[in-house]
Parts: C-alpha cells; structure tokens; sequence
C-alpha cells in the first residue's frame, strides 16, 4: 500500500472515530437539550441559558488561544510531549480559575437577580476542569482521536443520564446549573482515564516547562482578546434580550441558538480532525492549496445543513419542543446562515495560527463584535429576537470573511475563504482524497 493510501486510510479512520463521538454528542445532547428545554419551558429555560452564556463569554480567557498551537507544537516536536501536555494543562487551569472570578463577580454586578449570579458561580467552576481539552488536542496531533472519541462518549452518556435524572426527580432549576459543572467533570475523568492507560510509562516524566509556556502564551495572547471578542458578540445577544425583553424571550432565542450549535458539529469536527492532515501537507504544497483541498467539505456540509433547516425548521421546533417554542424557528432560519461564516471563521483561526499572524485577528473580531452590540441597540427594540438574529449573522459575516480584508497580511485569506464558498470551484476527489 503506497504512502498516500496509507494518509487515506488512517485520516479517514480519524475522522470516522471523531464522526462517531460528535454525531452521538448531536443527537443525545440535542434529546437532552429538548427535554430540559420542555421541562424548565421557555422563563427558567432563559434563566439557565443566560447564566451559561454569561460564563461563556470569559471562557476565551480559560482557552487562552493556546489551543491550535498546542496542537501545531504536538505534531511538529513529538519527543517533547512529556512537557508540552503539563504546561498546557497548568495554563490553562489558571486561566480556568481566573474566568471562573471574572464571570461569578460579573454575574453579581449584571445579574438581575441574585439567583441568576449564584447559577453563574455554579457553572463557572466548570473552566477550570476544561483543561482537559489538552488531552483532546495529543490524540488529534497524533491522529488518534479513536481514544479521546471514546472518554468523550461515555462522558456524554453520563451527562445525559444525569440530567435526565434531575428531570424524572421534579428537580429545581439550580440543579441544572450543577449538571453542566457535572458535563466537564465527567469529562476530565474520562480523559485522564484514557490518557494514563495510553501513556502509562510516561506518567512520572511530565514536567511544567515554563520557557515553553510563555513562548506559547506569547505567541497565542492576542486571540485570548479576540476569542474573547466572539463569545461577547456570540452571547451577548442572550444578555441584552434578558435585559431589554426578558426571560422569555432568551428562553425562545436559547432554542435556536441551540439547534445552530449543534448545526456546526460535524463540520467543526471535520475540521478538527484534517488540521494536523493540513500541518503534514504544507510540507509538500502551499497553505493555500492545502486549505482549499481539506477543508472545502466542512463548508459544503455548512450550507447543506442551512438549507435543509431553512426548509424544515417551521415544523420541527413545535413538534421537538413545543408549541411554546413556535418562535424560535424565525430566529434559528437567520442564525443557520451565519453558521456556514462561523465555520469559516474556524478555518481561518488555523490559518492565522499556520502563518503566526495571531496578533491581526483581534482588531476584525472586535469589529465583529461592535457591530453586533450596536444593531442589538438598534434592532431588538424595533423586531425582538429576530432582530437580535440579524445582528448576529452581520457580526459573522464580518468576522468570519470580510474582516480579513483590513489588513494587507490577512489579506490572502480573503482569497481563500472565497474559493471555499464558491461551489464553481468545489474539487470534491480532491477535497476528500487528497
């Protein structure tokens, strides 16, 4: 078997595996999600998104933009593994602590009620167990998402199984806010589980490197500013319609901008699962042709998934959720566009991390997200949560795609965003076989 068969065989494999976890996540977290969402009905469903959204918007700061070049440095230094993973991990967990303040004190001044910021405080002791995704991060360098795609499921499993617990147990709201500390929880456990049987022998050799950690940190703190930039313009929609409208009103808008997270699943995790396919094949081609022959399938999917819900939610929310929820469908119909631009935006943080331009992201995502805060002032008083929609889908389309052209060095990927969107340009042998 050639060489080039053998690159097929193993990244479809690894893909197949992330498949696997993420369409298991999308299915029984979305029946999760539907019948908690039936359960609490859209005021206290509102409540709990709110308060999930509100530690969202510092969870940038947990992340630390380290993530896609953890993942670069993994593929590229194997025989450093042993200080790489414990620096990433520690870093993180401090940045964990540091949003979990942040977000509980933000909670206490912006709250509008104490209830909702003793929710928030609740939820946010979860971004210090996030640091698991380092694990995640090694097997995808090393193409064995096959280990991290099993501990994800049965973490998946448990969540579910706990959540619908609290519901066959009448249990109050502030449960539920305990049960999304449990979904990380679980997950940390199952990671470490798996990762300590993969690499037992390398257990007592792990070491912080603190040189490595700030050269990272050095490299990656611009896209804190700006990831921190997306999740205000992606959450911040929930906050001013609990604001300006009320509980229900983010109950109604939470639907949808559920149902569109879990549209971007599987192209997110093809997505995740070709790029260290793409850090390989620049070594035998240019970024731009690399990009455009592995990642024009996640792009693809996006657009075929707007359309079908396009055509289909008006009769899918009511019978999923409820009649109680008929209005969510008009939001989800103009968030499902904005997702194919988040998708690409996800494209275009790996090749900023590729190009080391990570400092430039920060001034088109914060465009991004002023014009989002501005047309929510300027729309949700005149349409409500459709206009609340609008907003967001400008500040994707800006961020994801036109932002890139305000700097003559993000330029290029102007370029190729372009050719991942034109479907004259679509080369699906090569897309999928190259």
């Amino acid at each position: 078997m050639s060489n080039q068969h053998k690159k097929s065989k193993y990244n479809f494999a690894n893909t197949g595996w992330l498949l696997i976890e993420k369409v298991l996540q999308l299915f029984l977290g979305l029946g999760v999600a539907i019948y908690v969402a039936r359960y609490l009905g859209p005021e206290d469903y509102g409540v709990l998104s709110y308060s999930q959204s509100l530690v969202m918007m510092f969870s940038a700061i947990a992340a630390l933009g380290i993530d896609n070049v953890i993942v670069r440095e993994l593929t590229q230094d194997r025989d450093n593994v042993h200080r790489i993973i414990p620096s990433a991990i520690i870093m993180k967990l401090s940045g964990g602590a540091l949003s979990a303040c942040l977000s509980t004190v933000t909670a206490w001044i912006i709250a509008p009620s104490p209830d909702m910021a003793v929710l928030v405080a609740i939820i946010s002791v979860s971004m210090m167990f996030n640091s698991s995704i380092v694990v995640n991060l090694f097997f995808q360098s090393v193409e064995k998402i096959k280990f991290s795609a099993i501990a994800n499921s049965f973490a998946f499993t448990f969540s579910a199984l706990t959540k619908v617990t609290f519901i066959l147990i009448n249990a109050p709201l502030s449960w539920f806010a305990f049960a999304l500390l449990l979904d990380s929880i679980y997950i940390a456990i199952a990671l470490l589980i798996v990762f300590l049987r993969f690499k037992p022998q390398m257990a007592a050799k792990y070491t912080f490197d603190y040189s490595f950690a700030k050269r990272v940190f050095l490299e990656s703190w611009p896209l804190i500013f700006s990831m921190l930039a997306v999740m205000v313009y992606s959450r911040i929609d929930q906050l001013m319609l609990m604001q300006m409208i009320g509980k229900e009103a983010v109950g109604h808008y939470s639907v949808a901008v559920k149902l569109y997270d879990a549209a971007i699943v599987l192209p997110t995790a093809i997505i995740v699962s070709f790029f260290p396919r793409v850090v390989n094949a620049m070594k035998e081609t240019d970024i731009a042709t690399a990009f455009n022959r592995y990642f024009q399938i996640p792009i693809i999917l996006a657009i075929s998934i707007a359309i079908f819900v396009t055509l289909t939610s008006f009769w899918f929310i009511p019978l999923l959720f409820g009649e109680q929820y008929q209005a969510s469908s008009s939001v989800l119909n103009i968030l499902i566009w904005g997702a194919i631009f988040t998708v690409l935006g996800m494209i275009r943080s790996r090749w900023v991390t590729m190009k080391k331009l990570q400092k430039y992201t920060i001034v088109y995502v914060v465009i991004g997200m002023s014009i989002n805060i501005l047309l929510n002032l300027i729309l949700i008083p005149k349409y409500g949560i459709t206009g609340a929609a609008w907003a967001s889908f400008a500040a994707q389309v800006c961020s994801g795609y036109i932002g890139v052209l305000l700097m003559r060095k993000t330029r290029p990927f102007f370029r190729i965003a372009s050719n991942l969107l034109n479907p004259f340009r679509w080369n699906f042998h090569r897309g999928i076989h190259g």
